[in-house]
């Protein structure tokens, strides 16, 4: 039998390891603030509820909208997409949770930010549970705007490059100058990525201008694009 001075030694004991569990606890719920909320990266936690239980500040500077509007408004993320990309954003956020604690492969995702500017995200996220209980998805945007707009220009450059290329070809084996116009059309909207090419003449007698050759939709071009002049400017036709 434990006499009064062994059981105040257990207490204490006890109440010893309850206070280093909880220093240990707070320390470890510091660290991840310190991370979370200093991460460039917009970090989010959305419980199994469909409600975000955290949102890390980066959000704010990436979208113009504080954690805390996030937080009182589960439908604002969505609100906020591209209306093209919403469609992709509800089937992956009603897809089944997986068993186990996996991620899936990156999304692209647009914003339209509090400046009504378009912002690329890369999204990933995985599912959350403790002791066998889904706790929701722990999440992270990360800004791609400028990889996204490099991506897209050295694409641009790299068409027009091919497309330069292509010309100059056609220039030195093509004799005929009606049928090198045509072909040039055609290269602008092939390799060039247009959506159409048309190329008019000007009538030396009547000053008018009339298509010489086009590259489109359709066998002809549509009366609005075909240009007239206007004293010494050209505009479309109306």
């Amino acid at each position: 039998m434990k006499t009064a001075p062994d059981t105040a030694l257990v207490n204490t004991s006890l109440a010893d390891k309850l206070e280093a569990s909880e220093a240990l606890l707070r320390e470890s719920e510091i660290r991840y603030r310190v991370l979370a909320d200093h991460s460039p990266d917009w970090e989010y936690w959305l419980g199994a509820d469909q409600r975000f239980e955290y949102v890390s500040p980066a959000c704010e500077a990436i979208c113009g909208y504080s954690p805390q509007a996030f937080l009182a408004d589960p439908n604002l993320f969505c609100d906020l997409l591209h209306p093209d990309d919403r469609a992709v954003w509800h089937q992956h956020l009603h897809e089944p949770a997986p068993l186990a604690d996996t991620a899936h492969d990156n999304l692209m995702l647009r914003v339209i930010d509090r400046n009504g500017k378009v912002q690329w995200l890369e999204h990933q996220c995985s599912s959350v549970f403790h002791g066998g209980v889904y706790l929701g998805r722990r999440g992270v945007n990360r800004l791609v705007t400028r990889r996204i707009e490099a991506e897209e220009e050295a694409r641009h450059v790299g068409r027009l490059l091919r497309t330069l290329s292509e010309v100059n070809q056609y220039i030195t084996r093509e004799p005929d100058e009606a049928h090198l116009i045509t072909q040039i059309c055609q290269v602008a909207v092939e390799i060039g990525g247009l959506q159409a090419s048309l190329v008019t003449l000007c009538d030396a007698g009547s000053n008018e201008l009339f298509p010489h050759s086009w590259s489109g939709p359709g066998s002809a071009p549509p009366d609005f694009w075909i240009p007239r002049l206007d004293g010494d400017r050209v505009v479309l036709g109306q």
